[in-house]
């Protein structure tokens, strides 16, 4: 929601200068195309009008697509402060769309076919950062990071059964997790041993993100982690001196400085779907204190 106010107050700074259109009402019109290979889009797709005001509850109009896919909103009053948008709700998915009225031009929403094979999810560029060791509280600080690709023409939806959830791997006694990503509508709920996504992801790359924390005993740390749906390539990221990194699987190890300050860096490639590695690290007593 933040970010949605931060959008309308540069909405209203932008068109201080004067008013969309005289503020009269207006109609909004447009069109959904499915992008997918020789799909038609048939008569009676959900489809909302939405407006987004400072100070003010969300509002929210439906109305059901003509059979060419055309549809149309009358009558829209039209505020400085306030952002509008249109969602189609297609084959089990939903798709948004941000829209300026001062636009007059048709709105053309691009909807997909779905699939509710995880085969079509891959895993781009992942992440891993240890962001602290706590010497007190023997816990380790983790954020990971991995960009899901979806390059075929059909979204992903998820199935029926909650196995059929895109699914993450966390360390056993994992704690305080946090989820965020910029995949519309999404959501998570925790599983055995990880989260699982509750999203639709249609064709193209999205980022997620999420961070825990996870007790370690002793002197060390490991983690065996299954990549669930591979990686192009995965970095892992440590301060320099506050542990020691390694994993089992062809590797190299560098050292970086972001900021003045220097990070060693472990990275590898070509991480196939499925495949497992161990992750060890040991907290340095140099940083304890």
């Amino acid at each position: 929601k933040l970010l949605c106010y931060l959008l309308i107050l540069l909405a209203a700074l932008v068109t201080s200068y004067g008013t969309v259109h005289g503020n009269e009402p207006l109609d909004v019109h447009g069109k959904l195309v499915n992008s997918t290979a020789g799909g038609p889009i048939p008569a009676g797709v959900s489809i909302a009008f939405h407006s987004e005001q400072i100070g003010a509850s969300p509002g929210m109009i439906h109305s059901v697509t003509g059979k060419d896919g055309s549809f149309l909103f009358s009558g829209i009053e039209v505020h400085d402060d306030t952002l509008y948008g249109i969602s189609a709700f297609y084959d089990g998915a939903t798709y948004a769309k941000w829209i300026d009225l001062k636009d007059s031009s048709p709105v053309e929403i691009k909807v997909y076919n779905s699939s509710d094979s995880d085969d079509i999810v891959t895993g781009f560029n992942a992440s891993i950062l240890f962001t602290a060791a706590d010497p007190i509280t023997r816990y380790l600080s983790i954020m990971e990071m991995i960009t899901l690709t979806n390059e075929t023409d059909l979204t992903y939806v998820p199935g029926s059964e909650p196995m059929d959830l895109l699914r993450f791997g966390l360390p056993i006694d994992a704690e305080g997790l946090v989820v965020d990503t910029g995949i519309p509508g999404a959501d998570w709920l925790q599983v055995d041993r990880g989260f699982a996504l509750i999203a639709s992801l249609p064709p193209g790359r999205h980022d997620l993100m999420f961070t825990y924390r996870v007790p370690y005993s002793g002197s060390s740390f490991s983690y065996q982690k299954t990549w669930r749906y591979g990686a192009e390539s995965l970095r892992i990221v440590v301060p320099k001196g506050m542990s020691n990194i390694n994993i089992d699987i062809d590797h190299e190890i560098r050292v970086l400085d972001i900021d003045n300050q220097k990070y060693d860096v472990v990275e590898s490639v070509g991480l196939e779907r499925g495949k497992a590695c161990l992750l060890y690290t040991s907290p340095s007593p140099r940083d304890r204190g």
